[in-house]
């Protein structure tokens, strides 16, 4: 890993937290899909089922307690309305049939659907049956109809019915424990993702803040020493990203210094042999001109013995001359005398 970029690691950890996000959202779509399944399979199907076998129900009981009345009264106010309930559960039933054959979708169910609406059939024969009787007037055959034929008919349907209210039942809780299994998935599911999610995104931090701290914590810790003047620290480079790229131009920076300090210790060292050779020439030129010095002091002296030998000469020329000058101006005198003798 840390032969990659940071960019590319922090790239690469943003992907991998987008993807566990997109995973999370997916197990969450998943199951949520299958509890909306499952309780759209409740709310739309099941609860609409047996609302219409209830309808069912009920009808068939209002026929069948339409029938006893018919059969016990003949008062039109009791026998018309009798007449007319019976019709309108038939309608009902009627009516609600269609849907129900269009909701009921399994094997089973539509087997139980063939025989009720076989049984149906029967029922509404026996019935038809009944009213012809009661039409007529012929109420005891009317009513061993009922007894004998209508009533067993009933209950062969109404046992129909309830079979496929108890059977739509079992196929509702079924539902409705797939609809809390996937509810207790989406928990469970969501949690173990988050869970994960939560752990790689730790890691991947503490990871990658690793490995920029600690290679920026050396390279700080160089720079410190570095410019403390010690030259000697050993940085490694143990990556390939930006701060292996700083810990390298900080080794090649304090490698640089290394061979400056250097060049600059051995022209001192030439500067140091140079002056130590100059103040040798110096002691010696020193050394010379001291000599020089005192030849010249001698020399001083002897030109101070010459000047005053040579003011010695001059006063002796000086008192020569002046001798000179006597003896001539004696001469001058013997002259005239010798003149005068003459």
């Amino acid at each position: 890993m840390n032969r990659l970029k940071i960019s590319t690691r922090l790239v690469a950890a943003f992907a991998v937290m987008l993807l566990l996000l997109i995973a999370l959202g997916g197990v969450a779509l998943v199951r949520s899909a299958t509890q909306h399944a499952a309780l759209s399979d409740v709310v739309e199907v099941r609860i609409p089922i047996t609302r219409i076998m209830g309808v069912i129900a009920d009808g068939v009981n209002v026929q069948a307690i339409q029938f006893r009345n018919l059969a016990l009264t003949t008062e039109d106010s009791i026998v018309k309305p009798s007449h007319e309930r019976i019709a309108a559960a038939r309608a009902s039933i009627a009516k609600e049939l269609p849907a129900l054959d269009g909701f009921i979708k399994s094997e089973k169910g539509r087997e139980i659907l063939g025989r009720m609406q076989q049984q149906r059939a029967a029922f509404l024969a026996a019935g038809d049956e009944y009213l012809g009787l009661i039409q007529k007037g012929q109420r005891d055959d009317a009513l061993k109809l009922l007894t004998d034929k209508v009533r067993p008919v009933q209950l062969e349907y109404q046992k129909f019915i309830q079979e496929q209210v108890d059977y739509q039942a079992g196929v509702t809780a079924a539902a409705g424990a797939r609809a809390n299994a996937a509810a207790d998935a989406l928990e469970r599911d969501v949690a173990l993702v988050g869970i994960a999610a939560i752990a790689l995104a730790v890691f991947l931090a503490i990871t990658i803040i690793r490995s920029i701290t600690r290679p920026l914590a050396q390279a700080v810790l160089a720079a410190d020493r570095v410019a403390a003047g010690d030259l000697g620290t050993r940085i490694v480079v143990q990556s390939q990203d930006e701060t292996g790229q700083l810990l390298s131009a900080l080794q090649r920076m304090q490698q640089s210094l290394v061979n400056t300090v250097s060049l600059v210790r051995s022209n001192a060292e030439g500067v140091a042999a140079a002056s130590s050779q100059i103040a040798l020439g110096n002691n010696d030129l020193s050394a010379r001109t001291e000599q020089q010095a005192s030849a010249l002091e001698e020399t001083a002296a002897s030109m101070e013995e010459l000047g005053s030998t040579v003011r010695q000469n001059a006063d002796n020329a000086r008192t020569a001359n002046q001798l000179a000058v006597n003896a001539s101006t004696v001469a001058v005198q013997g002259g005239d005398v010798v003149a005068e003798v003459v």
